[in-house]
């Protein structure tokens, strides 16, 4: 079983479109109604291997509605954090897929970056899986320029430890008295990053099925931006503080065949970075 850790997979990101001179990540709110300047990447997998069929690109899609709730919450988690659009990576319906959504910033041209995530994933209780097999959600942005994670946070519906996120228990689908669904609030990061100015950020966004198909994993995503994030209305938000490099939780996901390769170099150099820096400690 292949396996690689989250450090190569935030730069392993195709062929992602970066913008030059931005001060920002390129449509932050969605509120254009698209997902312009982002790459969206859809595929299948299983515990073993990741066959990517580019599936369906339906599987994810920009939210429109402030104020909605998602169904397999029970009304526990707003679909927009601000504005009126958000970005829903994968979707409810289970098959195995996964959706993967990345861009990359050059030039990067503000002290602070804020962004907000929220996931819900199901539980397969009623037939235990494997870490390897579960519904998966992880969040990594790095400094390509000077090969830094900067935030990295990566979890299975079996193995939600806290890192900082509060869940809960959603849907009951198989009226047996156990959630089911769960789901986290809406997560607000801030990072400050005058000290990244000029440099290049890649951000990784995957969302994951069950590997076996019988369970379903998706995420939000909004308000990619330079300023505070203003939540809309009777949002719970947890706020993370976060210093670049602080927040770094590595741990395997199942590798994008296509990524792979291209980026196994640049993948070693970090992990290179890391045990020269742990040897001179």
């Amino acid at each position: 079983m292949k396996k690689f850790h989250l450090s190569i997979c935030a730069v392993a990101a195709m062929a992602v479109p970066a913008f030059a001179g931005s001060v920002s990540f390129d449509n932050p709110g969605f509120e254009t109604g698209d997902s312009s300047g982002w790459t969206l990447h859809s595929g299948n997998w299983n515990s073993n291997s990741q066959t990517v069929n580019n599936h369906n690109q339906g599987d994810s899609a920009v939210i429109t509605g402030a104020g909605v709730t998602d169904s397999n919450t029970l009304g526990g988690l707003q679909t927009v954090l601000a504005g009126n659009d958000s970005f829903r990576l994968n979707n409810a319906a289970n098959g195995a897929h996964f959706s993967t959504l990345t861009q990359s910033v050059t030039n990067y041209g503000s002290s602070d970056i804020y962004f907000g995530f929220a996931a819900v994933l199901e539980n397969p209780f009623s037939n235990p899986h494997t870490a390897a097999e579960c519904p998966k959600f992880s969040f990594n942005l790095v400094d390509v320029t000077t090969n830094t994670s900067l935030y990295a946070i990566s979890f299975d519906s079996r193995n939600a430890v806290s890192q900082g996120i509060t869940w809960h228990a959603g849907l009951d689908t198989n009226h047996d008295g156990t959630a089911t669904w769960m789901f986290s609030d809406w997560n607000i990061v801030h990072i400050d990053s005058s000290t990244l100015i000029g440099d290049t950020l890649t951000l990784t966004v995957m969302a994951y099925d069950c590997a076996l198909g019988g369970h379903g994993g998706y995420a939000y995503i909004d308000a990619f931006q330079p300023t505070p994030i203003i939540p809309n209305a009777g949002i719970t938000v947890n706020n993370l503080n976060v210093t670049p490099g602080g927040v770094v939780n590595v741990v395997a996901v199942p590798e994008t065949s296509t990524w792979v390769m291209g980026f196994l170099a640049l993948g070693t150099v970090i992990i290179m970075v890391r045990r020269n820096a742990k040897s001179a400690v």
